[in-house]
């Protein structure tokens, strides 16, 4: 995207510029962290990008006119609260990243129809009232506007007071907007231009009665809508591709103060934590004091313990970490996140989530495998999957992670996924062998299965061996070149559905891990689950282990009285 700070022909912004923007984003503590918790950023610009992908019109009008139908009851069933694999716990505030439509989003959704509704309405009455859609086109020019805060001179091209509509007339509602779409496309990046000059020569085709000189439509003129409706729809488009651009701006400058925020993020972090909890070793923080005390008491710790820094480490970056903060099991009991840790809380709980449905699938993809043939048990150790299995992941994610109005409906649509693994695993399997197949999934469903406890089991000792501190996979991230410029590519924690994307190295270390314990049907999400994990640690013991976490947990021994 272009904006006035930026370099038209380089893309780069004035050194002030930067500056200004260092500065600034240091007040925003949560994307610091971010920054500061991910091995490069470009998985950062990628998570960003992938967010707003490019759409086209027809994309949007097809979105628009299913809007009502997006307004539906809130089923009462998830596969997650039905069946919990031993120790990994569901916990009443998970981020769930499978959830489609969250109630709050449903509410929003209704209110801004209503009003969508309602500016219809009011057009197209028998005395026709425009100003609540010329309210809309205001809030368009303003949003155009604020792309170039710096260009106070090209701000009357569009001027509000130059918005005149008092009829439903192609020629009087679409002006308006065709001043805005043209000055949008030249503040655009190149990805987002097709669809607004797609829009664009649409309007002006409709404006100049449909003459075929001037540049024609792809169909349907207004796309089965009146002028009413598709000039309000056509605003919702601008404002949104306006949003995007806005949002495109501001990543760009993020992605230009990133090896500052590199460079200075630790220590910043160590002085806001220092302002906040009080100076080490004597900071204030009896959450992070409780977690060391339950690692001692969980743990097989020895008075060598005391004296080992290396020891110390490794026990709190591997069992502590994992077994007692990342799948602590509570046993009813709550424990409070400790301050070291207190931005990571939604990282945390999507691990959870994606380890929850890999333990389940996984334990259903063996059974599957079984039933299919001996040879078949193999599968379980092999990556890439086939690309019939990889849609069969896909169908089964899709089952374990929509929600249902009753627990038979969950147990027929999971087993339903589960037999069409075993039915491309073998073709010709006989219904005796299906009916025992869908006797294993349903026990499975229903937390009655012992290979649960095997692959929690397998899923554990993964994640144990990734965030120690000398494991191949956080040394084999440790390449500055790649680290620095962020040219890498690495995948963001996502959703369970397949990706045939390439991995860089670090990645495949993982993935490899990973199909090494069987769990293969799920490698590629374990790693992206497990390199936040080893992330979060990784940065939590460079801010703070030597600091305040060793002094902290030697202090908790000496109470526990291991030492003199």
């Amino acid at each position: 995207p272009l904006s006035s700070n930026m370099n038209k022909h380089t893309g780069e912004l004035p050194v002030s510029v930067i500056n200004e923007q260092q500065q600034r984003l240091l007040e925003n503590t949560e994307m610091v962290h971010k920054i500061l918790i991910r091995d490069d950023f470009s998985s950062v610009r990628e998570e960003l990008t992938s967010s707003l992908p490019p759409f086209t019109l027809s994309e949007f009008i097809t979105e628009w006119k299913a809007s009502d139908d997006r307004i539906v009851k809130i089923p009462i069933i998830h596969a997650h609260d039905h069946v919990q694999p031993p120790s990994i716990q569901q916990h009443e505030d998970d981020g769930d990243p499978f959830t489609a439509l969250m109630p709050v989003d449903l509410i929003s959704q209704t209110l801004k129809r209503a009003f969508f509704v309602f500016v219809q309405n009011s057009a197209s009455a028998d005395t026709p009232n425009f100003e609540p859609y010329v309210s809309m086109i205001h809030k368009l020019y303003g949003q155009i506007r604020s792309l170039i805060p710096s260009r106070p001179d090209l701000h009357p091209l569009l001027n509000d007071d130059d918005v005149k509509v008092s009829a439903c007339s192609a020629d009087e509602m679409l002006t308006p907007l065709v001043q805005a779409g043209e000055a949008l496309m030249l503040l655009e990046a190149p990805i987002r231009t097709e669809s607004t000059s797609e829009w664009l020569r649409c309007v002006k085709w409709l404006k100049s009665g449909k003459d075929e000189d001037a540049g024609g439509s792809n169909g349907d003129d207004t796309f089965g809508m009146e002028m009413v409706e598709f000039a309000i729809a056509s605003t919702v488009f601008l404002l949104i591709k306006a949003d995007i651009c806005c949002m495109d701006i501001a990543h760009e400058y993020l992605l230009n103060v990133v090896p500052y925020i590199k460079r200075v993020g630790n220590d910043y972090e160590r002085n806001r934590f220092q302002k906040k909890y009080g100076a080490y070793p004597n900071s204030s923080v009896p959450y992070t004091k409780e977690w060391l005390r339950i690692i001692y008491k969980k743990c097989e710790v020895d008075e060598s313990i005391s004296t080992t820094k290396g020891a110390v480490t490794t026990i709190i970056r591997t069992q502590g970490f994992v077994n007692h903060l990342l799948f602590y099991n509570s046993a009813g009991q709550a424990m409070l996140m400790p301050e070291i840790f207190e931005m990571d809380l939604a990282w945390m709980n999507q691990i959870r989530s994606i380890c929850r449905s890999a333990v389940i699938g996984s334990a259903l993809f063996l059974h599957a495998c079984n039933i299919a043939s001996t040879s078949s048990q193999s599968m379980a150790y092999v990556h890439p999957l086939p690309d019939s299995l990889r849609l069969c992941k896909d169908l089964l994610v899709t089952a374990l992670t929509k929600k249902y109005n009753s627990n038979q409906d969950l147990e027929d649509e999971v087993v339903s996924a589960v037999e069409n693994i075993a039915k491309t695993l073998c073709p010709s399997l006989i219904t005796d062998k299906l009916q025992f197949l869908r006797g294993c999934s349903i026990a499975t469903i229903r937390g009655e299965d012992q290979v649960l406890n095997v692959l929690d089991g397998r899923l554990r000792n993964f994640f144990l061996a990734m965030c120690a501190q000398d494991s191949p996979f956080l040394k084999s991230r440790q390449v500055p070149a790649e680290i620095k410029t962020g040219k890498q590519a690495s995948s963001q924690l996502h959703s369970l559905k397949s990706t045939s994307k390439g991995v860089s190295h670090h990645k495949q270390i993982l993935i490899d891990s990973a199909c090494q314990r069987g769990l293969s049907f799920f490698a590629e999400d374990l790693a992206v689950a497990c390199d936040m994990a080893a992330s979060m640690i990784d940065l939590a013991w460079n801010n703070y282990g030597e600091l305040l976490l060793i002094p902290l947990f030697r202090e908790v021994m000496r109470e526990e009285e291991w030492i003199d």
